[in-house]
């Protein structure tokens, strides 16, 4: 038998404020959702219309400013989309570039929003927790835990292979640079649709920190921030983490049960060394995610074997209520929640060789378990109630 079923997602949360300091200056910036914060960036046009008379000398440089590149936040935004330093307006590429604090004041807190910021960029949610982007139609849905994504994800660099490992890659950024297109010459083969290359935010030589709250319907609480400063020696340090806790959005159709709770928290501890023509950067990072799974909404019942013993039960199960927060699933099961966490370490090494040579070595591990218990049948009757390891 086959039940058709429905995914909704709710949580309307509203951000209310976030509180920096660096050294001795505190800095306080309320951010309503509902209000316009052109305060709080600087749009900036990529480009400007061209004299007649500079029409000639200028003709390269306004061919690359037309281009499809977008940047939020500076004037001026370096990036490393061929993994080296470039103005953006130099890179032949179609590049959207965003800082890490217009990400915060827009909301997105995770890859799948950028969708929300990204035209062309899709992120379909999948049950199995692993989303699936697509850029500009290049893609395909498979939600297959293994499975390798045609839009890549790297943290300064180095890959996420699988997309379920994304989850926090939005911590505490400089910026995020979105590559559309085959990107394969410089990042792989798995980059058909393009490449989402997240860039940390470095450790500073003066001690800074800063802390972003918000809070939303059903208890929802998004605490983040980090702490940045020198530790002596030539060594610099930045420690940053990130918690979200919510409680129950969805409801039962035909048990008094609620589902939905999140319990996730994220961390980042960058260690950067410097002494000569040698600089070593060390990158620690991870998550862990207890949140329950979602239950789906069934809408529809398609039997598959015509006159079995449940068919009839199965077509006059109730459906629930046409709303986001209706659902139903089975209580004689363990909790519909899951386990999850994942960890990463890397290492980059840089050697001066000359003035216009450096030699970079990149080294990773990295190691995600997962574990949940799910309900995809949308009903109280035990018919697909999985658990994944």
């Amino acid at each position: 038998m086959d039940l058709r079923v429905r995914y909704s997602t709710i949580f309307n949360g509203h951000s209310l404020g976030r509180i920096e300091s660096s050294c001795n200056r505190v800095s306080r910036h309320l951010r309503l959702s509902m209000m316009a914060r052109v305060s709080l960036l600087a749009f900036v046009v990529p480009s400007l219309p061209v004299l007649a008379d500079d029409a000639a000398d200028s003709a390269e440089t306004t061919q690359v400013e037309r281009s499809e590149n977008t940047y939020y936040g500076l004037d001026e935004i370096i990036v490393t989309a061929n993994k080296r330093d470039q103005s953006i307006n130099e890179v032949p590429l179609t590049i959207t570039a965003v800082t890490g604090d217009a990400l915060i004041t827009r909301g997105i807190t995770s890859t799948a929003d950028l969708a929300k910021l990204v035209p062309g960029l899709t992120a379909q949610p999948s049950p199995f927790n692993t989303p699936v982007y697509t850029l500009r139609g290049v893609g395909f849905y498979e939600s297959t835990l293994s499975a390798s994504p045609t839009v890549a994800v790297y943290t300064d660099e180095v890959p996420l292979p699988f997309s379920a490992m994304t989850k926090a890659a939005a911590l505490d950024l400089e910026r995020v640079e979105v590559l559309k297109g085959p990107q394969g010459t410089l990042f792989g083969n798995n980059t058909t649709g393009g490449a989402i290359n997240y860039i940390a935010a470095k450790p500073t030589d003066d001690l800074s920190a800063g802390v972003d709250a918000s809070v939303g319907r059903f208890n929802a609480v998004d605490l983040q921030g980090f702490v940045s400063g020198p530790l002596g020696g030539g060594v610099r340090a930045r420690v940053a983490g990130r918690i979200v806790n919510s409680g129950d959005w969805q409801y039962s159709a035909t048990h008094n049960n609620k589902l939905g709770a999140q319990d996730m928290i994220q961390g980042r501890i960058l260690l950067d060394w410097e002494s000569g023509p040698l600089k070593l950067a060390l990158n620690l990072n991870g998550w862990r995610d207890k949140s329950d799974t979602q239950a789906p909404q069934r809408i529809a019942t398609y039997i598959s074997v015509p006159g079995a013993p449940p068919e009839q039960e199965n077509r006059d199960y109730p459906y629930p209520p046409f709303t986001a927060r209706a659902a139903d699933w089975s209580i004689n099961i363990p909790p519909l929640e899951r386990d999850d966490y994942f960890f990463q370490t890397a290492l980059r090494a840089d050697y001066q060789v000359s003035d216009d040579v450096i030699m970079t070595s990149i080294s990773a591990f990295e190691r995600y378990k997962t574990h949940s218990v799910n309900d995809f049948d949308g009903t109280a009757r035990n018919i697909a109630d999985p658990v994944l390891d």
